[in-house]
């Protein structure tokens, strides 16, 4: 797993700024950023969310690393729990829906 520091530094350097302006953007010390950047601590969830917003990425991503996070995705799929009964309940709903609008279709 990539540490979070490591992401952040990423994003920041890949969109060209530098942790004066992050913190600038971010109403913080240029200390929080390195702070972050060396894994000697970790942004709240508001920050993160700014950061993201800021860097223009997921939050995952600042998170996880982007191959942390396909791996992830790929390795979830079909093994969620309940998966068949979810789709189960999805495409029954679905079909109510749209025998009611056949319904109300021929009053």
């Amino acid at each position: 797993m990539n540490a979070i520091g490591k992401n952040l530094r990423e994003a920041r350097t890949s969109n060209q700024m530098s942790q004066e302006d992050v913190s600038n953007h971010l109403n913080i010390s240029r200390q929080s950023i390195s702070r972050w950047e060396n894994d000697r601590g970790y942004p709240d969830i508001e920050k993160l969310i700014k950061l993201s917003s800021l860097y223009n990425v997921t939050i995952d991503s600042l998170l996880l690393g982007v191959e942390d996070r396909k791996k992830n995705s790929i390795s979830k799929i079909g093994n969620e729990p309940n998966s068949s009964l979810k789709t189960f309940l999805i495409f029954g709903c679905l079909g109510t829906l749209i025998g009611h609008a056949l319904i109300m279709a021929f009053i």
